[in-house]
């Protein structure tokens, strides 16, 4: 078998894990981001209210039916003439139970194989969706609070089970890790986002282009995909330099 060699191809997409107390600004941020969306909105029907104000027509609301939702969400994601140019799954918690609720037929007390199933499936399709879609791919998650014995408190993605086993799982694939919160500062409310690990919350960015120096931002994604594009294209070879690289294989040939 002959190894294959990736060209330095930039993808033109993001993966972005928002996740923290509520009422911080993350379904806003998520559906404003200045690109035609589509909202998978697994919370209550009133969730979205100020991001449909904020999004306007950008905004389009998947309707969440279980398992078949997210293969349908995968089969468009996946193609290059996608119409939707970020997809947002809010709150992951949410969906993990609606798919627990049907592979359990809604009982009281589900299975551990079945909790299982469905936390692989999940993991399954966040991870496909970061590796194979054709758009930026935005979740949504609460926080899960740990206290452990004689430890510091963590802050990590609530995503259904009180184990942060899948919100670290997630946390890995993404490109940016946001933990949102609120600032007051010079009479104002601002909505910002940690994106360095600190005080026990898991926070990142891939890019290293997001956060001010003291590692937080505004909680403005439309702001964010615009940093992240130029450090794909400062970071991508010129058209210069690919032509160079070209003749110098071809001399070689």
């Amino acid at each position: 078998m002959t190894l294959k060699i990736k060209d330095p191809v930039q993808p033109q997409f993001a993966n972005v894990l928002l996740y923290g107390p509520p009422k911080t600004g993350k379904s806003a941020a998520a559906a404003s981001t200045g690109t035609k969306t589509l909202y998978l909105n697994a919370d209550v029907g009133n969730a979205l209210f100020y991001a449909r104000q904020l999004a306007g027509d950008a905004l389009d609301e998947a309707e969440f039916e279980g398992l078949q939702t997210l293969i349908d969400i995968y089969d468009v994601a996946t193609k290059p003439d996608c119409p939707w140019e970020t997809i947002v799954v809010d709150p992951i918690s949410d969906v993990h139970r609606t798919l627990l609720e049907e592979r359990s037929n809604l009982a009281v007390r589900p299975s551990l194989n079945q909790r299982g199933d469905v936390s692989v499936e999940l993991e399954r399709w966040c991870r496909n969706m970061c590796k194979y879609g054709q758009t930026n791919f935005i979740v949504i998650a609460h926080e899960l609070v740990i206290e452990p014995e004689g430890g510091d408190v963590q802050y990590r993605p609530f995503t259904g089970v009180n184990k942060p086993t899948l919100g670290n799982k997630l946390a890995g694939m993404v490109d940016v890790i946001g933990y949102t919160g609120v600032l007051e500062a010079e009479n104002k409310t601002h909505f910002v986002a940690q994106l360095r690990e600190a005080r026990g919350r898991v926070a990142g960015d891939r890019f290293n282009c997001i956060a001010n120096e003291q590692g937080w931002a505004e909680l403005n994604l439309a702001e964010w995909f615009a940093l992240i594009g130029a450090a794909k294209a400062a970071a991508s070879p010129s058209d210069s330099e690919t032509d160079n690289k070209t003749a110098a294989t071809a001399e070689k040939e």
